[in-house]
């Protein structure tokens, strides 16, 4: 206890410490409250381990960016082996070389993305038509669970984009499995076996990977297409192995197919909240080149983008990061000597609500984005870091945000959605992810009025 005497905290509670807290409310918000009692760096007790709480842009930065070497991920592989390989990204404690090798080579890291996105759009924008198209349909019979309809959504963008098809329900269906297991063994934090031994995931998880050998054997065979994975496979440059590669592209999803549709969600959900920017953003997208529309367009269609940023301000996907200091050795950190191997708790929900940097911060304001705020507060910035910062900010940052506008755009210009007030918005924690799990929706036709 001596090292952290000193740390302003909340008294802990034999034998839990502090870890009810965490029981009884979300951890962003958790964090978030510390920071607003007890300042840029808070002490907990999590049973008998002792914690740091951070709040603190500064020390976030340092965590994040200047003095990264001293600080690791902690105690993830085991715990994800489930959705992750020993070539994913999202493993390794350090960014070591083996990490710096994959992460140069990974296809979302390619100079030629933009290239590749652009041919996406009229592919995507066709597959998203119809698809909600069909939650119009779906939407005769009442609200429906939203964010589940997204995640198909977004899965089926991803798989088009990225590997040049749909992979199906079975697929689907395997990736929900194999998810929901690796979710329970992070969230657990105890004990688990190296591999799970549920025979329902055994089962997903050969055919998942099974799958993208597949693909990948038959996008060799045959590399004509506007694919990630053929463009990847005709330039012929990434020095991945045929292997790596499968795994590579078979985990884009577990990476990003919470946070994206959560995005989609939250963005939809605050226009459906604030109808005079749905009004806006509606006018603006209509007047959009139709069959037509280009990268460029969605690029430069600055309201699009603020109504975006707003909401990942304001309810990012992932609010909460962590982090352990040094396994090794005690490093002076926030004006103390802290031990070895302490838990680090990182929270943007924090500071991208913080009143004194953000003026008026609990409104959906999108158009506080005008071009000074855009400039000073990039992706990973200290107020402003949906995507986490520095070396280890998603690597697929810009295709979620991609896609995320295209079907922003595709579902303003198409229909009017509606939540359900009866059923409360409420977030779970899944995956690392802030998911708005609870949330019932519909979708109308414009020309119909929305009942209720």
């Amino acid at each position: 206890m001596k090292p952290f005497e000193g740390i302003p905290g909340p008294p802990p509670r034999f034998p839990f410490g502090n870890a009810l807290d965490f029981k009884k409310a979300l951890p962003w918000e958790v964090c978030a409250k510390y920071g607003e009692t007890y300042g840029g760096v808070t002490q907990v007790w999590l049973l008998s381990q002792p914690a740091l709480v951070v709040n603190d842009p500064q020390l976030i930065e340092e965590v994040l960016i200047s003095r990264q070497e001293l600080f690791y991920k902690d105690k993830l592989k085991q715990a994800a082996s489930p959705m992750m390989t020993e070539d994913s990204l999202f493993l390794f404690p350090h960014q070591d070389k083996d990490w710096s090798f994959i992460r140069q080579n990974h296809p979302l890291s390619r100079g030629d993305v933009q290239e590749w996105l652009g041919a996406q759009v009229p592919i995507l924008k066709h597959q998203f038509s119809e698809t909600i198209q069909n939650l119009v349909t779906r939407s005769t019979q009442g609200s429906f669970p939203f964010f589940p309809a997204m995640k198909r959504l977004i899965f089926d963008g991803f798989a088009r984009a990225t590997v040049g098809q749909v992979l199906g329900d079975q697929a689907f269906e395997d990736y929900l499995m194999m998810a929901k297991i690796a979710d329970q063994r992070l969230q657990s934090r105890g004990s688990y076996p190296e591999e799970p031994t549920e025979p329902e995931y055994q089962a997903a998880s050969q055919r998942w990977f099974a799958l993208f050998n597949q693909i990948v054997q038959e996008a060799k065979n045959d590399p004509t297409g506007p694919d990630l994975l053929r463009l990847m496979i005709r330039q012929g440059d990434s020095q991945l192995s045929e292997q790596a590669i499968a795994h590579v592209f078979a985990e884009i999803y577990f990476s990003a197919n919470f946070s994206t549709p959560g995005g989609l969600t939250n963005t939809l959900y605050l226009l459906d909240q604030n109808p005079q920017w749905r009004s806006r953003l509606e006018n603006v997208v209509k007047s959009l080149p139709g069959d037509s529309l280009t990268l460029e367009d969605l690029e430069q269609c600055l309201l699009l983008e603020q109504c975006l940023l707003e909401s990942l301000r304001l309810l990012p996907p992932v609010a909460f990061f962590t982090r352990n200091t040094h396994k090794e050795k005690t490093i002076a950190f926030a004006g103390y000597q802290i031990p070895p191997d302490t838990p680090l708790f990182i929270s943007s929900w924090c500071l991208q609500r913080n009143a004194s940097y953000w003026p008026d911060p609990l409104v959906y304001n999108p158009e506080r984005w005008d071009e000074a705020t855009r400039a000073a507060n990039p992706l990973d910035s200290d107020y402003f870091f949906p995507f986490g910062r520095g070396e280890r900010i998603c690597v697929g940052r810009y295709f979620g945000l991609f896609i995320i506008k295209l079907a922003l755009a595709t579902f303003v210009s198409q229909v009017q959605t509606k939540f359900d007030e009866t059923t409360p918005y409420k977030a779970s924690f899944q995956l690392g992810t802030r998911s708005p799990e609870i949330l019932n929706g519909a979708c109308f036709p414009l020309a119909v009025q929305a009942k209720g």
